[in-house]
């Protein structure tokens, strides 16, 4: 099957369980649809290697790689579908997976399956749609297919599901752009390490995987798998994400529970060659402590953890190692002095490679455009690589509140990045970009926004460009505000104790 043949069997069958969903909420319907597709993704490996086997073998576990109980597979839980204990079926069936071994424990939602208003019906109905349609296609199916429908999925879930949706996927041109400029190349006998610190679903590691596939570059081997290293805060975000790195067959570590990175590293010992991620955004954490080692370039504030991400990442990073990080655009530019101290010491420290402004409604959390910092440690170069890709008529709009990056876009602004890193002249092809001193930046106050670095003859503002800047004025206003409240605190607290020590005199 090609492309087109997938997308039709995944847009089939999404539109045969959106039809049985009624009025079940987005979280549970999302949580049975991933279990399903993980359960048939399983079958369909045990299938493949049995088929191989000698009929006086298929019955004994020792020949497989991943034995499957008889309550597990797909033929068994097929013909109970219409049994009023359905639920408990798929609950045994998932249960007795998790038992495998430590890989797939609490790897599930089985639970769902148990909930009092869960009809067996409805859910006899979801997994008939399920059964039907890969019965339809067997025949043309790649054993592979089922990653893509697991992908197809986590983009129909997030598109769906609003705000919300962005805690477990990011947008997969955007995703694609960050793998194209980092090009997570293997490296002959050693195994490189990509990390993410909140990989949501685990798309970051499964675009990885596929750019080496397609590139085919480093140690020779084709089958090359670097180990994915990641943390997740959110439990049912954290099992779709290991589901979702088993059925792509990678290799990978993503602790033995969902866990606030801020609060505990669970991979204390590890360091990364390369780290691409999507914090969240502008989040509060009251994780961090002024003491924590991480904390080396600036302790950043509580109320916004934007830095404490950065510093995170760099803490994670091997000697040699890169990132690329989704950030929001105050970070570039705003004035609160923890932020700005950080700011200044990423930049004197040479570790900040590139900046990337990025268009308005890529993401389906926010409609506002982020940006990209692109960090590197044991750089030569001592300049700064400024690109703005805002423009309105940057990428391409499917409609009137979301835009996707096309792979023709990706490939210019990657282009333009490497041809940097080789200290070649780039072509701009249209692109606004830049590259900038550190004695410039240092002129503007450590300010990372690119527009500031571009001239009039080289980018014309646009109206978006105007209404990002009255942002950045803002956002830079509304920090001054911030002090100076935090000021007043300081001094309300340093008048209260000098009438306290007159007091006790």
């Amino acid at each position: 099957m090609n492309n087109n043949d997938y997308t039709s069997y995944n847009k089939d069958l999404l539109k045969m369980l959106d039809e049985h969903r009624g009025n079940m909420g987005w979280d549970k319907y999302k949580e049975i649809c991933f279990d399903l597709i993980f359960l048939l993704a399983v079958n369909r490996k045990f299938e493949k290697q049995r088929a191989e086997l000698e009929p006086e073998d298929r019955e004994d576990s020792d020949y497989y790689d991943f034995w499957l109980e008889k309550e597990s597979r797909w033929d068994y839980i097929s013909k109970n579908a219409n049994t009023n204990n359905f639920n408990q079926v798929i609950y045994d069936a998932l249960d007795k997976i998790e038992n495998h071994s430590s890989d797939y424990k609490d790897l599930t939602h089985k639970g769902t399956f148990m909930s009092q208003n869960l009809d067996f019906q409805k859910l006899s109905t979801i997994f008939l749609d399920f059964d039907n349609a890969f019965r339809q296609k067997e025949e043309k199916l790649q054993l592979d297919y089922l990653g893509n429908t697991y992908q197809f999925f986590l983009q129909h879930f997030a598109a769906s599901s609003g705000r919300t949706g962005g805690e477990f996927y990011t947008p997969a041109c955007v995703v694609k752009l960050l793998v194209n400029i980092l090009q997570p190349f293997p490296r002959k006998d050693y195994e490189i390490v990509i990390y993410d610190p909140c990989c949501g679903s685990g798309g970051m590691f499964v675009q990885s995987q596929e750019f080496i596939n397609k590139n085919k570059k480093g140690n020779g081997n084709n089958a090359y798998q670097p180990l994915c290293l990641g943390q997740e805060i959110e439990d049912s975000t954290w099992k779709l994400a290991r589901m979702n790195l088993l059925i792509h067959n990678l290799k990978f570590l993503l602790g033995p529970r969902a866990e606030d990175t801020f609060k505990e590293d669970l991979h204390p010992n590890k360091q990364a060659d390369y780290i691409i991620t999507n914090p969240p955004f502008n989040m509060a954490n009251k994780q961090i402590k002024e003491d924590d080692q991480r904390w080396k370039w600036g302790i950043p504030p509580k109320n916004d953890a934007n830095f404490a991400w950065i510093e995170h990442c760099l803490y994670k990073l091997n000697k040699k190692g890169a990132a690329t990080i989704i950030m929001a655009n105050g970070t570039l530019s705003g004035l609160n002095k923890k932020v700005a101290d950080i700011r200044q010491n990423l930049v004197e420290s040479n570790l900040v490679e590139a900046i990337i402004t990025l268009p308005n409604n890529l993401f389906y959390t926010t409609g506002i455009a982020p940006c990209v910092w692109i960090l590197r440690k044991n750089r030569e170069i001592k300049n700064v690589l400024m690109i703005d890709i805002s423009q309105d008529d940057f990428g391409e709009k499917i409609s009137s509140s979301q835009r996707v990056l096309t792979e023709k876009n990706i490939k210019e602004v990657a282009n333009v990045y490497h041809k940097f890193r080789e200290k070649q002249e780039f072509p701009k092809n249209g692109l606004s970009a830049k590259v900038v001193s550190q004695e410039e930046i240092k002129e503007n106050n450590f300010i990372l926004v690119p527009a500031r670095y571009l001239s009039q003859n080289e980018t014309e503002l646009t109206p978006q460009q105007i209404d990002e800047k009255l942002l950045e004025l803002t956002s830079e206003l509304e920090d001054l505000i911030n002090q100076q409240d935090n000021y007043h605190q300081e001094l309300k607290k340093l008048l209260a104790e000098v009438k306290k020590e007159i007091k006790n005199k």
